[in-house]
């Protein structure tokens, strides 16, 4: 069972307006480049975006892993 999103997003309020927090859940987020831009998407899942593309060209290699 997981969280409603209402819930999730209940300390925006005050913050955030209910029409703002409504349009960021239905906003696309594009990401191109997952490792800095993984904070990026961390931070807009947090504030309660939904919606992403992650957009990334680089290769799963071992030199790569701790990134």
């Amino acid at each position: 069972m997981g969280i409603a999103y209402e819930q999730f997003v209940a300390r925006n309020s005050g913050y955030v307006p209910a029409e703002l927090q409504a349009k960021i859940r239905s906003t696309r987020v594009l990401v191109a480049g997952c490792g800095l831009g993984s904070v990026t998407a961390e931070i807009a899942a947090r504030t309660g975006f939904e919606r992403f593309t992650l957009v990334d060209a680089d290769d799963i290699a071992v030199h790569n892993l701790n990134r």
